[in-house]
């Protein structure tokens, strides 16, 4: 949008109306090892003086799924690098190690040209995998927390079936300690 602004040279910091601005598009590029089972979703927001609905289009950016596979189209070098990245990472390569390999490649296909080497992207999908450790690493601790969760409601549970067959808290409580 900006581009096309500067591209007309339109004042969008005036009063006058700007005509024929066009409607901006937005797209979900997609990765994932599911199937892909939309192709677009709907938002709808409702406010007292206005209903805004969005469109959001979803494509498939798979790699194996592509059609057109030119290296200069930065999709499809942003596929290609994820395939060549999740390939060494199977192998048993860490994601450092993943990445370095990928963004290799990439340069030597030509994939990503001239933003594969530049710091920016480097420091983004380092970003990226800091915050994907950090993902997993929430989750290890919420199946902790659950796993915790689910032991106490067992020893409660276990505990009032020893209470409701006669045994007095205290025998109850050694019995559980017991195993």
């Amino acid at each position: 949008m900006q581009l096309w602004i500067k591209t007309k040279k339109l004042n969008i910091y005036g009063t006058a109306k700007i005509a024929d601005l066009p409607a901006p598009e937005l797209y979900v590029a997609y990765n994932g090892p599911a199937p892909l089972n939309e192709i677009q979703s709907i938002y709808k927001m409702d406010y007292p003086d206005i209903k805004i609905e969005v469109v959001v289009k979803i494509i498939d950016i798979n790699y194996e799924k592509l059609t057109d596979k030119t290296p200069a189209n930065a999709l499809v070098g942003y596929a290609f690098f994820y395939k060549e990245y999740e390939a060494k990472i199977k192998q048993g390569l860490t994601q450092k190690e993943a990445f370095d390999s990928a963004r290799e490649t990439c340069i030597a296909q030509d994939y990503l040209k001239g933003f594969i080497e530049r710091e920016e992207f480097i420091m983004l999908y380092k970003d990226i995998l800091d915050y994907d450790t950090q993902l997993k690493e929430e989750g290890k601790i919420e199946g902790k927390i659950e796993g915790i969760t689910e032991g106490i409601a067992l020893a409660a549970d276990k505990f009032m079936e020893f209470i409701a067959k006669g045994l007095t808290p205290e025998e109850a409580k050694k019995k559980l300690l017991e195993g």
